[in-house]
C-alpha cells in the first residue's frame, strides 16, 4: 500500500502544493540555509502528515536508524523486562529494533541482516562463550555491544551488572547473618555471568572458612525446572543445608516451589535467595530476597556506546560493570544486614 493510499503527504505533494520544487523540500528538510525565510515557512506550513520514505532515507544517510537485538533465552522472565528497557532507550534517540530470537550461537539470522545492511549497529544481551557471531562482527568492526552479558575475550563494549560482587554481596548477607550451612544451585559455565557470580560467592565463604558441601551443590540450566530437581536433590539428605543461594530468581522460584512441596519452611526451616529481582520476586508466592541489577541503566548505558561505536567512535573497547543491591524479604526472614 503506498503512502497516498494511506492517507499520507508526500515530498512531492509538498513541493506541489508550495509551488516549489522537490529539491527545495528535500533543502528544507535537511535545514539548508540556501532556502529564504519565506520559502521555508511555505512548505513547512504543508509538512502537517509528510512520512518522509526510510529507504530514501537510508540511502541518503547511510544509515537505517535500526537497532539489531539478539536474545536467545526469551522465556526468561529477565529478558522481556530488559528488551522493553532496550526499546524505551532506542524509542528515545529515534530508533527502531530488529528482534532476532536466536538459539544458534553462529546467530546465522542477525549476522545475515547485518550483511544485508538492515541495521546500523547489533547489541547481543544473551551471548555465551561460544556465541560465534559476537566474535566474527566484533572481528570485523561492526558497531556490537553485548549487555547484561560479558565475553572476557571478545573486544567489543560491554555493559554488564557487577555479577562477581552479586555474588559477594549474597555471600556476605549470609555469613554475616551466621548462616554456615549453605547449599548452591548454579548456571552453566557457558555464561560468564554464572561464573563470576559463583566466584564471588564461593570466595566470600571460603574466606570465612566455610565449604559448600558437594551433595549441597547443582548445576544446571537457568530454569525453573532445574531449580525445582536441585532443591528435591539438596534437601532429601538427612543433613540439609540452612540456605540456598540460586544463581538467578528463576531457579529460586524453582527451588522454593520444590521446597514448599516437600513441606519445608521458609525462611523457617531454609533460606533462600536468587538475582535479579525479577517483579515475580515480590509476588506473595514468592517473596524471594534477592540481588537486583540496574536493567534500565545497562540498556541507556549500552544503547548510548553502541550510538557512539555507529556515529564513529574509535577508542579501546569499553566493559562496564554496574553495582548490584541486596533486596531482602520474607525468604530470608528479613534479618538486618550487619556492618
Amino acid at each position: 500500500m503506498s503512502q497516498r493510499e494511506l492517507g499520507l503527504v508526500t515530498s512531492k505533494d509538498i513541493a506541489k502544493l508550495a509551488g516549489v520544487s522537490q529539491s527545495t523540500v528535500s533543502r528544507v528538510l535537511n535545514g539548508s540555509t540556501l532556502v529564504t525565510p519565506e520559502t521555508r515557512e511555505r512548505v513547512l506550513s504543508f509538512m502537517g502528515s509528510y512520512s518522509p520514505n526510510a529507504n530514501a532515507r537510508a540511502m541518503r544517510t547511510n544509515r537505517t536508524q535500526t537497532i539489531g537485538v539478539v536474545v536467545s533465552e526469551i522465556t526468561n522472565p529477565f529478558y522481556p523486562e530488559l528488551l522493553e528497557a532496550i526499546y524505551r532507550a532506542c524509542d528515545a534517540r529515534g530508533l527502531t529494533v530488529t528482534l532476532w530470537n536466536e538459539h544458534d550461537p553462529a546467530a546465522p539470522a542477525a549476522v545475515s541482516g547485518v550483511r544485508r545492511g538492515l541495521v546500523d549497529g547489533i547489541c547481543f544481551v544473551s551471548a555465551t562463550s561460544d556465541a560465534s557471531a559476537v566474535h566474527q562482527l566484533a572481528e570485523q568492526g561492526f558497531p556490537t555491544v553485548l549487555i547484561n552479558r560479558g565475553m572476557a575475550e571478545v573486544a567489543c563494549d560491554q555493559v554488564t551488572s557487577d555479577n562477581y560482587g552479586a555474588g559477594r554481596l549474597a555471600a556476605e548477607y549470609l555469613v554475616n547473618n551466621g548462616v554456615t550451612r549453605i547449599g548452591m544451585v548454579s548456571g552453566l559455565d557457558t555464561a560468564l555471568a554464572v561464573v563470576e557470580r559463583r566466584h564471588g560467592f564461593l570466595d566470600v565463604l571460603h574466606e570465612h572458612g566455610i565449604n559448600v558441601r558437594a551433595d549441597w551443590t547443582v548445576s544446571g540450566p537457568l530454569s525453573f525446572e532445574t531449580g525445582y530437581s536441585a532443591a528435591n536433590i539438596i534437601a532429601s539428605g538427612h543433613e540439609r543445608p540452612e540456605a540456598i543461594f540460586c544463581g538467578n530468581d528463576l531457579l529460586g522460584f524453582g527451588v522454593a516451589s520444590s521446597l514448599q512441596h516437600m513441606r519445608v519452611g521458609i525462611p523457617s526451616d531454609m533460606w533462600v535467595m536468587g538475582v535479579d529481582d525479577l517483579p515475580m520476586a515480590s509476588w506473595e508466592a514468592f517473596n524471594l530476597t534477592s540481588i537486583r541489577q540496574s536493567v534500565n541503566d545497562m540498556a541507556t548505558i549500552g544503547l548510548e556506546m553502541l550510538t557512539e561505536r555507529i556515529d564513529g567512535l574509535e577508542t579501546e573497547p569499553r566493559k562496564i560493570h554496574l553495582p548490584t543491591h541486596l533486596v531482602i524479604r520474607n525468604s530470608t526472614a528479613h534479618r538486618p544486614l550487619q556492618p
